[in-house]
């Protein structure tokens, strides 16, 4: 198969960028993306960072400073989340193929990439085929394709440099650890920085070409300073002792494989390189153990180990031979872009070990669509329903191109038989399948004496679960029953931090509304289902399935029924929804048996639901019995 020249376009270099130097804040990013510069074979940075941060402009900064390579300026892809597998992956080159008779293959944006830097904002929405694709290229260097007839086998060797917002959810840790330098979620920066960040950016957008010139000399030198650092890399040695103590440290800290040494001992000889030493110090272990040892680490030491020896003097040699000391300009200008924003990080070291590690795979349901997802297979239908298996359609009305090129002729359609000849019967589209997440609504019982803890207990679980599904595309909400009407406390979400936050009082007291709650819980449900692709959802009562209030008043005709019938009836009004809605129901009975009247184990065959008695809730109790009834691991 022939592949079609494709020059890459260069999506982070397109337009008009802030300098490097003159971005406000994020110096661990900046030093961590500076000895990526230098030592390709760390292979990429992850960072934690939340909107609004300017890390697309960092990034697109990073790529005007990146030193060229053997092959002139290496390629700096920005990647889309929303990237189809066409693009990602290439695919049949259709024009090419038509006019030449042959197939041509069309390279994807990771092919493009190669020799150069991949950016993947929000690496914790990415689909799961774009992220597998990328862990296949960090760790075979190449990218094969296997789709619509093709076979093909790319090259595709870059530096991946990823970014997350850690309010949506971790990132997941089978990507990361393939990474060599992580830098956790910053601190929030105070008034003086905010000022300057917007002063900074007013300047830009009123004259971004006076902008890049006052820092155009600060720029050349950074560059100029990477050049040299990459050339001085080979020289660099590292000390047996010195390797040593990184050895020590990454054991001390739990870092699970071997990755964490070898990383680590790139990143101090860069490091090393970039500060114009021929020999790893103490201060370059220490870098590398703050961006590539501590978001390793999954244990805490008891204390810290003996620093590495001081490197040796240096012997004897000729002028000839010994290396020229950089010049001191060069290291005080490197030390104008950090020294004025010293690096400040979470203290927490457990950042990427225990929160991004969440990202584990477990049992998650498919749904087939023509939308989105991954392509599974060719089917007949109407062009307007999804995209056009374009192959597929070509493969099917192949066979009759010679039948329909003599039927043209004889109609006197001589020009029809210099296109291809399609009707409607050729039309294949592609059958897309998508890993859909489950909505999880929380009805808590927030009446009587156990309400207080019947809340906490739910809300540690609906924090729980969601740091545990997040890769499930799950999506959790809470309704506090109690009072009048019941209340929505937290709105549909998958992120952890959101729910931390709306969670942070929780009102309990009065009535029990409890049809009230069942009722506003099918309406969140339906409003999701109609923006997104939920295939299960799963509604979760905690309490004693006792509830004492009308959702809304009674209907004519019915003002003499005793209460607790018109409530029954509109219970009963409610399963039938539930169970055409293809909603299921869960009730966990909080009540001791010897005062339940049964009520909660009622309230869950009413509506074909599963009745689970926890008397003493807990929050990891609840998690498992959400766990296991959505058949998650």
């Amino acid at each position: 198969m022939e592949t079609t020249p494709q020059p890459f376009f260069d999506v982070a270099r397109a337009c008009a960028t802030l300098p490097f130097v003159a971005i406000v804040g994020h110096a661990p990013v900046k030093r961590a993306l500076l000895l990526l510069a230098i030592e390709p074979r760390l292979r990429g940075l992850a960072f934690a960072a939340p909107t609004g941060s300017a890390k697309s402009a960092l990034i697109r900064a990073f790529a005007d400073i990146v030193p060229d390579g053997p092959a002139g300026r290496p390629p700096f892809i920005i990647l889309p989340g929303n990237i189809s597998e066409d693009r990602l992956f290439g695919g049949l080159d259709l024009e090419a193929t038509l006019s030449g008779g042959k197939r041509r293959f069309l390279p994807g944006a990771l092919a493009q990439a190669n020799g150069g830097y991949v950016f993947a904002d929000n690496l914790n929405l990415l689909p799961t085929q774009v992220e597998s694709a990328l862990l296949d290229c960090l760790d075979n260097r190449h990218l094969r394709v296997e789709r619509e007839g093709i076979s093909l086998i790319s090259p595709a060797d870059f530096a991946l440099i990823a970014a997350f917002n850690p309010e949506e959810g971790g990132a997941r840790w089978r990507l990361l650890d393939r990474l060599g330098l992580a830098v956790a979620a910053p601190r929030r920066p105070d008034l003086e920085t905010r000022q300057k960040v917007i002063e900074t950016v007013a300047a830009f957008e009123r004259d971004a070409e006076a902008i890049q010139a006052l820092y155009a000399d600060e720029t050349a030198t950074l560059k100029a300073l990477l050049t040299e650092a990459r050339e001085r890399l080979g020289r660099v040695t590292l000390p047996a002792e010195t390797l040593q103590w990184m050895c020590a440290r990454a054991a001390a800290l739990g870092a699970v494989g071997q990755r964490a040494e070898y990383f680590a001992a790139l990143a101090a000889r860069a490091n090393a390189a970039l500060e114009g030493r021929a020999v790893v110090n103490e201060d370059d272990c220490r870098t590398a153990e703050l961006f590539v040892l501590l978001p390793r680490a999954t244990q805490r030491t008891e204390s810290d180990p003996e620093p590495p020896p001081p490197p040796p003097p240096p012997a004897e040699s000729s002028e000839d031979d010994a290396e020229p000391p950089p010049p001191p300009e060069e290291l005080e200008d490197l030390a104008l872009v950090f020294d004025a924003e010293e690096a400040t990080l979470d203290a927490d070291f457990s950042f990427f070990a225990k929160k991004a590690r969440l990202g584990r795979y477990g049992k998650r349901s498919e749904r087939d669509n023509f939308q989105s997802g991954r392509y599974v297979r060719s089917v007949p239908g109407e062009p307007s329903r999804g995209r056009v298996a374009i192959e597929a359609t070509l493969r099917q009305a192949a066979p009759h191109q010679p039948s329909r090129r003599q039927k043209a002729l004889a109609a006197g359609q001589a020009a029809a038989t210099e296109r291809v000849l399609l009707k409607k019967d050729d039309v294949r589209l592609k059958k897309l399948r998508q890993r859909a997440g489950a909505l999880i609504v929380f009805i808590v019982d927030a009446s009587g004496s156990m309400a207080a803890n019947r809340m906490g207990q739910a809300k540690g679980a609906v924090v729980e679960l969601l740091r545990q599904s997040y890769v499930n595309r799950d999506k959790v909400a809470l309704i506090g029953c109690y009072g009048e009407e019941s209340r929505v406390l937290l709105a549909p979400t998958q992120s952890v931090e959101a729910a931390k936050r709306q969670l942070e009082t929780l009102p309990t007291g009065g009535a029990t509304p409890l049809n009230d709650a069942l009722r506003r819980a099918r309406a969140l449900i339906e409003e999701v289902r109609r923006a997104g692709t939920y295939a299960e959802a799963l509604a979760i009562v905690i309490g004693d399935g006792r509830g004492n209030v009308l959702a809304r008043p009674p209907e004519p005709g019915a003002d003499g029924l005793p209460r607790a019938d018109l409530i029954r009836r509109e219970t009963e009004d409610l399963a039938r929804l539930y169970a055409s809605g293809g909603i299921r129901l869960a009730v966990f009975d909080t009540q001791n048996r010897f005062v339940s009247r049964g009520e909660a184990k009622q309230l869950a065959e009413l509506f074909g639901g599963r009745y689970i008695y926890l008397p003493r809730p807990s929050a990891g109790g609840i998690t498992d019995a959400v766990k296991q009834e959505l058949g998650r691991p």
